[in-house]
């Protein structure tokens, strides 16, 4: 390759590409820290040559800064295009970064180093592994030093030394948190990042100080640290014992602070250090700070997305432009920086605050469905190691004898609560003498849950340009659904997972959970509302499906619809079985479900938007539904007739499906004392049944145990269920 001719275009101002203010930017705001945690540019114009990319791998070794702070801000924009990131990174990106992180010691230049060092692994996670064995950790601990030196001298109150020292003072908090943002972007994509984090005492230090007196400190700085913080600190007890007490005061503190990735990062850190506290006070606190940035923060999200779809895309700055003599001696045009579409960072970054709320508030269902809990499965048995290998149906053992007779207890022990319980102003009564304080907090975010859910993300308008951002932003707002659906999932089926001993003689302990009724009203109405909201939820995703499939990311869409489908009918499956019990028969009555909806669900299950988890969602609801007593004939005649429809053709069923349609099947049609029973020996279903035993083998048998173990598991206790619960029925009509 020749010699490679630059020219710098010098008539133009060069961009920031990144959105960090550089020394005399901050002279000039009178040295205000600003926001530097950008990483969503506009999308870059590819380089037209290998060769251009040169000029900036050299200029990072540059003898004059002022080249090392240009090159590395164009770097950092560039790394967000695959191409040119597979480019410069085959001319030796990584390892030119990280020799001036290193050793570098002008401020501005580390500032861009880091930046471009963050962007990099946020385009591309898996350099975050060659970066950390290459020692970035090492490097981030150096610069760590040096900027708790400065911090040291400025808050000593002592005069800079001269012009470079108040330079470097001026950038201490960008540098700080470009460090910690690094750090942050490592630890996600690496759990070897966070145990190098927790090994490194300075960094520690740094960032346990920076959290600790977070009121010295602007804004950006402290939501990096808390970000940092909470991320090393999940699910890494080896970090535990090297927080100190006051840094955790300093934590809880911080769950009220003003800003909202500060107030949630905070409580992130108090749930991950949960088995630390000495009392239950810091669910409070987390549940507080919780229902604050739902109800504040996403209604104004929306309408501020909405604005940004209609919106067109931001203006191009005047981008840096570099000649570029290629290898077939032509001149080429490169730009080196762009502009940061910081609309798109702020929303993006609060949608994010809100999911990781939401998040919280899934994990926290554990511990306010049982308020002593500290555990998720403090009282769920672990399952027991099974052989590897094929299991004919001779060959299934009966090790879990044990479970089911302790499951027929626990069935026993709610049969014996005294049907007056059932009662409505008796429920009333008993709820309000059982429901824990955090309980009734945990109710208030119920209707929050709910609008979140039901409310779609605003689409762009139909002359609108659709930009990735606006594509990415938008299935974050659609994320934030999910995620909400989720914690209605962990609620309802959180309480049908506590066993008798944990309700002790609650006939619905679902009921402490929810809003109450108004005065005078029946819970009854709580129920019913709830299942309404849901139905017309689900009603309103089934009609997107059509939309969903025609438009032009089909695939994402679809798969979004799909998640959102599931999600919502697992809410309504998870609803409905809390409400069905031996204790009260009415089931109707908790939940009217007209015949209408019953056709919707089967019509759903046929649909092209039904993935095989969607179709076991519907058969769980259907299984539910069906079996209600007494009465409701007419529902069971449609159910039944889907049901052993399906089970005609086991083998044209997936096999997670299979296993739900057959758990319906044993669960509606399993006593003869059944009003339903008619419709079973009237169908021939006992027949369907005989002829579906071989295809239903067939298929468990074609599960790999070694790939599949929970789901071949399944299938073989269904196999083995299928025929005991065909001599049943067939000694159930000899006698």
């Amino acid at each position: 390759m020749g010699k490679i001719k630059t020219k710098k275009h010098t008539g133009k101002k060069r961009a920031n590409p990144t959105g960090v203010p550089s020394a005399a930017d901050m002279a000039r705001a009178d040295a205000q820290m600003m926001d530097t945690d950008d990483a969503a540019d506009s999308p870059a114009t590819p380089l037209k040559s290998a060769a251009a990319t040169l000029p900036l791998i050299s200029k990072l070794v540059a003898s004059a800064p002022g080249d090392r702070v240009w090159a590395a801000a164009g770097v950092a924009n560039l790394v967000h295009d695959a191409g040119n990131r597979k480019i410069l990174l085959s001319k030796g990106l990584t390892t030119a970064l990280l020799e001036r992180l290193q050793n570098e010691t002008h401020p501005e230049v580390l500032l861009e180093v880091t930046g471009a060092l963050r962007n990099l692994v946020l385009a591309d996670s898996t350099q975050a592994n060659e970066l950390g064995q290459k020692g970035v950790v090492v490097g981030l601990e150096k610069l760590l030093v040096t900027c708790r030196g400065l911090l040291e001298a400025q808050f000593a109150g002592r005069a800079p030394a001269n012009t470079d020292e108040e330079d470097a003072r001026n950038l201490v908090g960008p540098l700080l948190t470009n460090a910690f943002s690094l750090l942050n972007v490592l630890c996600v994509a690496s759990r070897r990042a966070v145990a190098a984090v927790s090994q490194a005492p300075q960094s520690l230090a740094v960032l346990f100080e920076v959290v600790s007196a977070a009121d010295k400190f602007q804004r950006p700085v402290v939501a990096a640290a808390t970000a940092l913080l909470e991320i090393v600190t999940e699910d890494n007890e080896a970090i535990y014992g090297k927080i100190a007490p006051e840094v955790r005061a300093a934590v809880t503190a911080l769950v009220d602070h003003a800003d909202v990735h500060v107030a949630v990062a905070a409580a992130g850190i108090l749930y991950n250090l949960r088995s630390l506290a000495e009392d239950e006070a810091w669910i409070a606190r987390v549940l507080s700070v919780v229902q604050r940035v739902l109800a504040s923060e996403h209604e104004q999200l929306l309408a501020e997305v909405a604005k940004y779809m209609d919106a067109a895309a931001p203006l191009a700055a005047d981008d840096v432009m570099m000649d570029v003599v290629n290898d077939s001696n032509q001149k080429d045009q490169v730009p080196v920086e762009g502009q940061v579409d910081k609309v798109y960072d702020r929303l993006s970054s609060t949608a994010g605050s809100v999911g990781t709320a939401l998040e919280l508030l899934a994990n926290l269902t554990t511990h306010v469905v049982e308020p002593d809990s500290k555990d998720a499965n403090e009282w769920m048995d672990e399952e027991e190691d099974v052989a590897e290998g094929d299991v004919d149906d001779a060959d299934i053992a009966d090790e879990d004898d044990e479970a089911v007779i302790a499951a027929m207890q626990d069935v026993a022990q709610v049969d014996r609560i005294d049907a007056a319980s059932t009662n409505d102003a008796a429920i009333i009564q008993y709820v309000e003498a059982t429901r824990s304080p955090l309980q009734v907090l945990f109710a208030q975010t119920l209707p929050t849950l709910l609008a979140i859910a039901g409310k779609a993300p605003p689409r762009p308008a139909a002359d609108a340009e659709i930009t990735s951002n606006k594509t990415a932003l938008l299935a974050q707002a659609q994320g934030l659904r999910v995620r909400a659906l989720a914690v209605l999932n962990n609620l309802f089926f959180g309480v049908l997972a506590l066993p008798a001993s944990k309700r002790g003689t609650h006939p619905f302990p679902l009921l402490n959970l929810l809003p109450p009724p108004p005065q005078g009203a029946s819970p009854r109405a709580v129920t019913q509302e709830l299942y309404n909201t849901l139905v017309q939820l689900l009603m309103a995703l089934t009609a997107l499906a059509p939309e969903a499939a025609v438009a032009s990311n089909a695939e994402s869409n679809s798969d979004s619809l799909a998640e959102l489908l599931s999600m919502t009918l697992g809410a309504i499956w998870g609803l409905l079985k809390n409400f069905d019990s031996p204790v009260d028969m009415g089931a109707a009555t908790w939940a009217a479900i007209p015949i209408d909806h019953i056709n919707g669900f089967i019509q759903l299950y046929y649909s092209p938007s039904a993935t095989a988890d969607v179709q076991v969602k519907v058969i769980g609801v259907l299984g539910v539904v069906g079996k209600r007593q007494p009465g409701h004939l007419e529902a069971n005649r449609v159910i039944g007739a889907h049901l052993f429809s399906l089970m005609r053709t086991p083998k044209t069923l997936p096999a997670a499906v299979l296993v739900e349609v057959l758990n319906a099947v044993f669960d509606v049609y399993g006593d003869k004392s059944f009003d339903y029973d008619v419709f079973f020996r009237e169908s021939d279903a006992l027949a369907v049944l005989k002829a579906a035993l071989d295809g239903t083998r067939a298929v468990a048998k074609g599960i790999d145990r070694r790939k599949q173990r929970a789901l071949r598991d399944a299938c073989d206790e269904a196999v083995l269920n299928l025929r005991e619960f065909i001599k049943y029925k067939v000694a159930e009509y000899r006698s």
